[in-house]
């Protein structure tokens, strides 16, 4: 089972995993030294982060940040799986010495992929190799993932028969919603706030009501 292999970890501006020996705990105590919400808290293992191949997601979009990122995503077709693996940043010692701005920019240097806002996450209750997260979005990238994506991680063949990765670990990455692609973004699901796989099949997102009304959808839950 996935979950009992390694845990999962969304930052803004990087998606990344750790190999997990012992236990992880989740906390939102006000006590993060990088600063925000909730963050994770290893008692032990390696940080990496997704990289796509090489010339997987090229360099597509209008904006200026180095690196694959959300402005190139979005040039690519929806629904396309990409090829990728896992590359190692550091270890928990490491990890603990770094602030949230030092580790997004070491995996930034590592060739990662870089996310807009991502979110929320769930493991497929009927094959624990496939992960789905969503980006909330933002302006960052050119605004190139401005309303948010649903996006899958398949794991099946990154680990060996001992739970270890298979070289760097090859994972295809999907996005399989993209709310920038609809042809009026305010009528549709956008900026995705909660997820959850469920057993029927379906994978429901739920967006959070907006202090102020935006589009004819606002509050709202679907189905993909």
């Amino acid at each position: 089972d996935l979950a009992q292999a390694l845990g999962l970890q969304l930052t803004d501006g990087f998606y990344n995993f750790r190999n997990q020996k012992e236990k992880y705990l989740l906390s939102n105590n006000g006590s993060n030294p990088g600063g925000g919400g909730n963050y994770v808290l290893w008692t032990d293992g390696n940080l990496y982060a997704w990289k796509p191949g090489d010339g997987v997601i090229p360099e597509a979009g209008s904006d200026s940040t180095p690196g694959p990122d959300s402005d190139d995503l979005r040039a690519i077709a929806s629904g396309s799986p990409l090829s990728g693996g896992w590359v190692l940043l550091g270890d928990q010692a490491w990890v603990a010495g770094k602030t949230a701005s030092q580790l997004r920019a070491a995996a930034v240097a590592a060739g990662a992929m870089q996310f807009s806002r991502p979110e929320d996450g769930d493991t497929n209750p009927l094959n624990g190799q496939q992960v789905v997260f969503n980006t909330t979005g933002n302006a960052d990238f050119g605004s190139g993932d401005k309303y948010g994506n649903v996006i899958t991680l398949d794991f099946a063949t990154a680990f060996g028969a001992n739970g270890q990765l298979n070289g760097d670990g090859s994972t295809a990455l999907k996005v399989i919603y993209d709310g920038d692609k609809l042809s009026d973004p305010t009528t549709g699901l956008r900026s995705p706030d909660n997820l959850t796989w469920s057993a029927d099949g379906h994978i429901y997102v739920q967006e959070d009501r907006t202090v102020t009304p935006w589009g004819a959808e606002d509050g709202s839950i679907w189905a993909l």
